[in-house]
């Protein structure tokens, strides 16, 4: 199963299992919460006789981690403890949860246990089910390249670079996620342009389909033309991506509404998104 550090209190939860089969408790003030992206915390989990680790190691809030079993079925019961640091003190301790991990209850993709959301898994029917996509995002930019550029005589340009910077914001207006930087100069440098011709490229981008984000792009390219002129353009590209249907919520509600059946499923992610972003030389 891949799982997010969501971050958060135990009062997050969003699950469908039955209450005597999930408990969550917070010790020390409870774990950061998912505005503090970023901060780093220790997590551990096993099985419920603490027998056997499917996961130990440092992850910040935001950041996915592999919980694996040697490709076997995990057991009826998992424990998922977080720390403040590796020491796992009981003075570092911030969360405890026990939650089923079998088929006898409902396990639906994007569940939430106190701070971690399940956002994927591997099953003998389906292989592997992801709440995340990978999207590719088409850019085109319109290149006007006016006669005072080329002078007299007409001409081209080449361009030199093209960066993307990305940003993601809940549309719930919690904090946006960090930049992400694209650098596309190696793959675009020295295509020549005429005058008006159109250029496009493209960026696989992380998609969070579990949670509706606002996507916002800026983008920069730089070419030089025919007579020795540097042009630099810029353009915005924005788009919703993410989130449930309409009219179901996270926790039982939604599950109810789906209607699973007692061997449990998988949840649904939600819708994607595409844009053209134009940048025109200045």
């Amino acid at each position: 199963m891949t799982m997010l550090y969501t971050g958060g209190d135990c009062s997050v939860s969003n699950q469908c299992q039955d209450p005597d089969k999930f408990q969550c408790t917070d010790f020390n003030g409870g774990p950061p919460d998912n505005s503090q992206v970023g901060v780093e915390s220790w997590i551990m989990v096993t099985d419920d006789g603490f027998e056997t680790t499917y996961f130990d190691g440092p992850v910040k809030v935001y950041e996915r981690f592999l919980v694996e079993n040697g490709m076997e079925r995990f057991p009826a019961d998992q424990v998922i403890r977080i720390w403040s640091d590796s020491s796992k003190s009981e003075a570092a301790l911030l969360q405890e949860v026990f939650y089923h991990s079998s088929c006898s209850q409902n396990l639906d993709l994007l569940n939430r246990f106190g701070a971690i959301a399940i956002v994927g898994w591997f099953n003998e029917e389906q292989g592997n089910i992801t709440g995340f996509a990978n999207t590719s995002v088409s850019v085109t930019a319109s290149i006007p390249i006016s006669a005072d550029l080329l002078g007299d005589t007409g001409g081209s340009a080449t361009v030199d670079t093209l960066t993307i910077i990305t940003t993601a914001t809940p549309v719930d207006g919690s904090e946006a996620l960090p930049p992400t930087f694209f650098n596309l100069t190696d793959s675009v440098a020295g295509v020549v342009l005429q005058p008006d011709q159109e250029f496009k490229a493209e960026i696989a981008v992380p998609l969070d389909l579990g949670i509706p984000y606002n996507y916002n792009f800026l983008i920069t390219l730089t070419a030089t033309t025919d007579a020795g002129r540097v042009c630099t353009g810029t353009g915005l590209l924005d788009f919703q991506a993410g989130g449930l249907p309409p009219g179901l919520e996270f926790g039982n509600d939604a599950c109810a509404s789906i209607g699973y059946g007692d061997d449990g499923g998988g949840g649904g992610g939600g819708g994607g998104g595409k844009g053209k972003g134009k940048g025109k030389g200045l």
